[in-house]
Formats: structure tokens, sequence, C-alpha cells
């Protein structure tokens, strides 16, 4: 399991294998969708939008309308009414009492074409881990398509990117440090990559896969399969 860190650098996806290919894009054009919360005494403010890690972009916030949110447990995905609030373009939903171990978002995008490249059917994860690092309860969840499953562990993090149910190996994990570094992590054979932590903060990584496969959405064809996912999470001071 490998990691590096740059400044700044423009951040691409890679190849993950003969039949799963990772799009190449580069971080100024790459938009996904991002959950974030913030908790004050027994009130959880939930917020998601559409942009790059650190910021989402309100203009487009009408492509992810279709984005069905979740709360995460034990006991799997109970559905999230997110309200689209106009004036500060994103979705928003307050929970009241203690916060739940995580919230999810998926959105079928639909069948789109950028460029010579072929039409392919997209579609996002998202994921937004509530509460003390020390005391997440993350795991597969076997309903989502694509996912990345953390466990804390003091001084870094535990990853596991999973597709269809599978372990993706020798996949590219893109990520943001709070100080604003771009951190790269290449997964082993079991999926698995360490997250190294630097100290309290704002935490958002994500990971894309292409899959070669012809069909039908609606009246649209493609030829590629198209999956991305986030992961978001705060350390405390």
């Amino acid at each position: 399991m490998r990691c590096a860190i740059s400044r700044k650098s423009p951040l691409r996806f890679a190849a993950l294998s003969a039949a799963m290919l990772l799009a190449s894009a580069s971080i100024a054009s790459a938009h996904f969708v991002w959950i974030d919360s913030t908790t004050e005494g027994e009130k959880t403010l939930i917020k998601s939008g559409f942009g790059e890690p650190g910021g989402w972009d309100p203009d487009l916030i009408d492509k992810i309308s279709a984005t069905v949110y979740s709360v995460k447990s034990k006991s799997g995905l109970k559905k999230l009414d997110m309200k689209l609030d106009t004036v500060e373009k994103e979705y928003r939903t307050t929970i009241e009492g203690a916060a739940p171990a995580a919230i999810v978002g998926t959105t079928d995008y639909g069948v789109v074409q950028f460029g010579p490249s072929p039409a392919g059917y997209l579609r996002y994860t998202a994921k937004r881990l509530l509460g003390d690092p020390q005391k997440w309860n993350d795991s597969a969840t076997s309903s989502l398509r694509i996912e990345l499953v953390a466990k804390f562990a003091g001084d870094h993090v535990d990853l596991q990117a999973l597709y269809l149910g599978k372990p993706a190996a020798d996949a590219k994990i893109k990520a943001t440090l709070p100080n604003g570094d771009e951190v790269e992590m290449v997964t082993d054979a079991k999926g698995r990559a360490i997250w190294q932590l630097a100290g309290p903060g704002n935490y958002g990584c994500y990971l894309g896969v292409k899959t070669p496969k012809e069909g039908t959405h609606g009246e649209k064809k493609y030829a590629v399969l198209m999956d991305y996912t986030t992961l978001s999470f705060t350390v405390a001071k």
C-alpha cells in the first residue's frame, strides 16, 4: 500500500485492470457528489452538493436532483429526506438527537458523453462519516455499487475500496488533507490502503471506475459503466 503527497497537483484517475479502467480527468473539471455535516449540541446539519473537493458548485445543484439520501447504521440504509435550499443551492436536513454513523447518497446521473469518448452510464455514491472517528462503525453496504469503507486507526485511516461488492485492487484513491495537500493512495490486492492523517480538520477522498459494457438506459445507449464514490469526515481538534 503506497501513499504520496503533492501540493496543488492535478488529480487523475488511473487503470484499475483490463476490465475496469479508472477515468482520467483533471481536478479542475472533475465533479462529484459530496456530503458535509456540522453538529451543535443535539442537532446535526447535513448538507450535500455537486462539485470539487473542498467546495461544490451551486450553479450545478440541479444536476443531482435524482440523488437518494440515506442514514447508514448496522441494520443497513434508511431513507433520509433532504430538501433543496434554493438560497444556498444545496440539499439540507437537520437530524435531532444523536448523530447517525454515516449519511449516504446515491445518484443516477444518466447517460453522458464527453468529447470523443464513448457514451457512459454515470452513477455517483457519496458517504459522510459522522461523530468521533474512534467510534466509527463503518462496514460494506451490499446495495452500493461502489464504496470506500473506513476504519480509524489512531494516526491513520484504513480504507478498503469496493466495486460491485469486490475489492478494487491497484486502484488509485485521490484525497485532500485539511491543509490543502493532495494525497494519492494505491490499494493492495484486497482493495486496502492506508490514509495517513495530518491533524484536525476536514478530509475528503474519491475513487472512479469505468467498466466497458454496452447497454441502454431509458432511450440512450452507452458503451461503458461509470461509477464514482466520495468519502468525507472531520477530525476534531
